[in-house]
């Protein structure tokens, strides 16, 4: 163990001694997280969510890839709970950061970073603006479902890759921009 005295700086400390280091790197990446605020409230309610049979709960890793260049490569962390037609999606880092949630129902969609909160007139609408391109919603919660991949195919993607209901990659040419999306589900707790 290091002698400290008091002209010794903190970082040198911390530097010095593993666990505290640990300690201060794990303050600071707490101190970036977003708390949940009573002032955005969720679009479903927990109880609600739970009594709806149609509205299960994913965690995993996504990915959405432009390999034709325009918008950056996005590797996220996600945890899901809804269905289509209302739900929570939460986005983070592999910190554990949450870097933007998503609520969805039947009247709007809300997307929020920090304290910034944009509203969309529905969720296909946040994906278009977001993205540039509507995602095939309907055919990645008919796959998160069980139903296979028969409407992603139906909506014009091509299955690049499909795991035992854990992994997805389909990939859409057209209309521009390309876009491979990649799902992979964590094992059930």
């Amino acid at each position: 163990m290091p002698v400290v005295t008091a002209r010794d700086p903190c970082w040198r400390y911390a530097l010095a001694t593993p666990s505290l280091g640990l300690l201060v790197l794990t303050m600071f990446l707490a101190g970036c997280t977003t708390p949940v605020t009573s002032d955005n409230p969720p679009l479903v309610p927990a109880a609600q969510a739970g009594q709806n049979p149609t509205a299960k709960a994913f965690s995993g890793r996504l990915g959405l890839q432009f390999p034709n260049g325009g918008n950056p490569s996005v590797q996220l962390g996600f945890t899901l709970q809804g269905n289509r037609t209302q739900g929570q999606l939460l986005l983070e880092t592999p910190f554990g950061t949450t870097v933007a949630s998503v609520q969805w129902n039947a009247q709007f969609a809300r997307l929020s970073r920090g304290d910034t909160h944009q509203h969309f007139p529905s969720l296909d609408a946040l994906l278009a603006q977001e993205l540039g391109s509507e995602l095939p919603l309907d055919g990645v919660f008919a796959w998160l479902n069980g139903q296979g991949t028969v409407a992603l195919t139906g909506a014009g993607w091509l299955i690049e890759g499909e795991q035992a209901q854990t992994r997805l990659r389909a990939y859409r040419a057209s209309p521009a921009p390309a876009i491979r999306l990649t799902l992979v589900l964590d094992p059930p707790a």
